[in-house]
């Protein structure tokens, strides 16, 4: 017993893969000639790609949240302000830092030489030339223009310009210095150069398209940049040109905030200072004019406590002018310097979230334009964030005020207990704190002015090269994935046909579609032949069709058929499946082993077997039916020794009543009584019914399936006539096999020559014993 893991239908996976294979090993030509042609077709692309390459490089960003290497500079980093990675990310794919390298590299002008079959980009030490811009800041497109160099001459010809080495070029409204490359090959003949003159912007987007950049970890500052370029020294050497300039730009970006806040900074030290020199004035006339050099100690005291109040009212006033001034630069629109002094903190934290939302609108300006989807955000939450600040202003505001109202109350309660004073200690107590107000006002401004300039002076860069720029490739196009590639689509095309062609056919095609769709045994399978003799079988014929014949009337014997159970009804789904054929090879096989053998031709509406016999049909079955004849006048005798035919008479008008008829039992009782084998030729089962009014007196059903003849639906019908038990011992033959698609040998006809992969003949004993075997466990018979 098989122990392999059995399919629904009884096959095995094993099996399920063999009849793929086999649905398109008849094609193996067409697929050798597709694989063939796609690997040409790889092997030219191959030549003809030019090879990309990968250069790449790891840098480091500074943490915000981890501040600087020194505590010093950390608490005097008024400036600084909060990034994330996706947007220095950002800012490396930007257009404005790639065009700043482009100017900074020339790269605006690509040399090429076009060969044969393919084009390659020249750099630097490769390139005979060079153009180099005039000005890098006025430069404009100008197109594909092929050029020539004369080294004896000493000149260049382009776009029919002769233009001498070192000289000026004009291409594009742009002039370009023609520079000769000192170590190029000047003996080097039959390339044919041409340079792309390009746009900054084209090039430096060109060089954005293939640039990559990613965080190597979520939380991590650390990002891979990597460039996919035709040169790797080209490569190479835009990757550390970007992270230069993206130093640059943050430097000047910071120093640039640096400069408003001192300018800011340096405004209010204007101010205070008019301020505090005033007061001064008036205490020095004041002590003057009243010749005050002391103070009675009882006035002391009441002046120290003033003073401390008038001290706490003149912080609250600092930090209410320090709030009014934030607001009016808020309102105006202005950037919101950085300045220290505010003691609340969640007012800090909002100024902290308004300035990072400026930082980075500024930046999305400069990289994506003004009416790009994430400026449009950003200003959103510029403008969110503003009137967070405004409300926390308005909230401190509020809390201020009430807390110098209540300094005010007790500063006024000291002054009344000095009305008792003399005026004059009065009016120097109020210029005193005036003084001190002012001085401690400008000092503070003083020390703010010095931190942002230590700041300022201390600015270094954000980010960190880890690892310098390399290259590594080709990437692509891999020869070996390039292959693969082309293979499979090799493979894809034959096998995109046969499959396409076999959707579109619903007729049975493989034995497999029979074995699927139904459980009926197949006891042969009949191979097409070009003859126009229906004979196929006779003594001493040893062809291939006539061993599948003898297949047939071996198998048959293990279906049950004895000397006293010796009737085949033949029959079809519809016309032209080989039903005809198959009966008389059929009665002619078994009258080689001496068995006398008579065929009923009981198709009465279309009769074919007489016709192909040569057999007079004026008188037949069907005169025998309504008594015209006698059973001795229809029996006619063959060519065939042993072989008999009962024609079918006249076509008559109602064959199924006919075959109803108790004369029709009479026959077939005669008939079984003096042949060995009667052979019943039955009309197509589709499209009449007469076929089952013979199934009772049949033995043994043989089913014809035409390979690409009958419909698949019909195999659906067939399985339910076995369900059913309408026939006795069901079995089916696989006919009209032809060589499939555009094999030759044995894989022509689907792979198999019998049923199970071999020819059986009479002297294969053993194939005959297997395979009967297996029709006996079908049919309940021990083997």
């Amino acid at each position: 017993m098989n122990n392999e893991q059995q399919t629904p239908k009884g096959q095995s996976d094993f099996s399920q893969v063999g009849q793929y294979v086999q649905k398109f090993l008849p094609y193996w030509p067409l697929f050798i000639v597709s694989v063939a042609l796609s690997l040409v077709v790889a092997y030219i692309k191959l030549r003809a790609d030019q090879p990309m390459y990968v250069a790449y490089g790891k840098i480091k960003l500074k943490d915000p949240n981890k501040g600087t290497d020194s505590k010093v500079l950390d608490e005097l980093n008024i400036v600084g302000e909060k990034k994330s990675v996706e947007d220095e990310i950002m800012v490396l794919r930007s257009t404005s830092l790639m065009q700043e390298v482009v100017k900074r590299l020339n790269l605006n002008v690509s040399v090429y030489n076009e060969g044969r079959v393919r084009v390659e980009e020249l750099y630097k030490g490769n390139s005979p030339v060079r153009f180099i811009p005039l000005h890098r800041d006025s430069i404009n497109g100008g197109g594909t223009y092929y050029f020539k160099v004369d080294w004896t001459k000493g000149e260049i010809e382009i776009d029919n310009q002769h233009v001498p080495l070192n000289g000026i070029v004009r291409i594009g409204e742009t002039d370009y210095r023609v520079v000769p490359t000192p170590t190029y090959n000047k003996h080097v003949v039959g390339k044919n150069y041409f340079a792309v003159f390009n746009s900054v912007e084209g090039a430096a987007n060109d060089l954005i398209s293939g640039l990559g950049a990613n965080a190597i970890s979520n939380s991590s500052w650390v990002i891979d940049v990597n460039l996919t370029i035709a040169v790797p020294e080209k490569g190479k050497e835009v990757l550390s040109a970007l992270f230069k300039v993206y130093n640059e730009f943050a430097i000047i970006d910071k120093n640039e905030t640096a400069n408003r806040t001192l300018d800011f900074i340096e405004d209010r030290l204007a101010t205070v200072a008019l301020d505090l020199d005033s007061v001064e004035s008036k205490a020095v006339e004041f002590q003057s004019e009243h010749a005050i050099s002391d103070l009675p100690a009882q006035a002391g005291a009441y002046w120290s406590k003033a003073s401390e109040f008038e001290q706490q009212k003149s912080q609250i006033d600092l930090q209410l002018n320090l709030l009014n001034n934030i607001k009016s630069t808020i309102l105006s629109g202005g950037t919101m310097p950085a300045l220290g002094g505010l003691t609340d903190p969640s007012l800090t934290s909002a100024l902290g979230a308004y300035q990072q939302a400026q930082t980075t609108l500024q930046q999305l300006e400069t990289t994506e334009g003004n009416k790009s989807d994430l400026v449009v955000a950003a200003k959103d939450k510029v403008e969110n964030q503003r009137k967070a600040v405004l409300d926390n202003i308005a909230n401190v505001q509020r809390g201020l005020i009430a807390t110098r109202s209540s300094y005010g109350n007790l500063m006024g309660l000291n002054m009344g207990r000095l009305r008792s004073n003399p005026q004059t200690a009065k009016a120097m107590a109020t210029i005193s704190r005036q003084q001190n107000v002012k001085n401690t006002i400008y000092n503070y401004l003083l020390e703010k002015r010095e931190e942002t300039q230590l700041n300022s002076a201390s600015t270094i860069a954000d980010m960190k090269v880890l690892e310098s720029p390399s290259a590594y490739g080709p990437v692509s196009p891999v020869p070996k994935a390039f292959y693969t590639k082309w293979l499979l689509i090799g493979l894809a095309i034959p096998a995109g046909f046969v499959f396409i062609k076999d959707l579109f056919n619903r007729k049975v095609q493989m034995r497999s579609e029979i074995e699927q769709k139904t459980s009926v045994p197949i006891v042969a399978e009949i191979s097409q032949i070009n003859t126009d003799n229906p004979v196929v079988i006779r003594e001493g014929k040893r062809t291939a069709v006539a061993e599948q014949f003898r297949v047939l009337r071996t198998n048959l014997t293990f279906m049950g058929l004895t000397d006293n159970s010796n009737t085949i009804l033949v029959a079809s789904s519809s016309s032209g499946e080989g039903k005809s054929f198959v009966a008389i090879n059929l009665a002619i096989s078994f009258t080689l082993i001496g068995k006398k053998v008579a065929l009923l031709e009981l198709d009465l509406r279309k009769p074919k077997v007489s016709k192909l016999l040569e057999v007079r049909n004026d008188v037949g079955i069907s005169n025998y039916l309504v008594n015209q004849a006698s059973i001795n006048d229809i029996i006619k005798p063959t060519e065939f020794k042993d072989f008999f035919v009962l024609p079918s008479g006249i076509v008559p008008p109602n064959p199924a009543e006919l075959l109803q008829k108790d004369r029709f039992r009479q026959l077939m009782a005669e008939a079984k009584e003096r042949f060995d084998y009667v052979i019943l030729d039955s009309a197509p089962l589709g499209p009449v019914a007469d076929s089952f009014l013979l199934k009772d007196y049949a033995d043994a059903t043989v089913y014809i399936v035409r390979q690409n003849k009958t419909q698949r639906s019909y195999l659906k019908m067939i399985e339910e006539f076995n369900t059913k038990k309408k026939f006795k011992n069901l079995c089916i033959v696989f006919n009209g096999l032809r060589k499939r698609g555009l094999s030759y040998g044995g894989y022509g006809y689907n792979g198999y020559a019998n049923g199970d992969g071999y020819y059986v003949n009479e002297d294969a004993d053993g194939g005959i014993k297997v395979l009967g075997n297996r029709i006996k466990k079908f049919v309940g018979l021990k083997s």
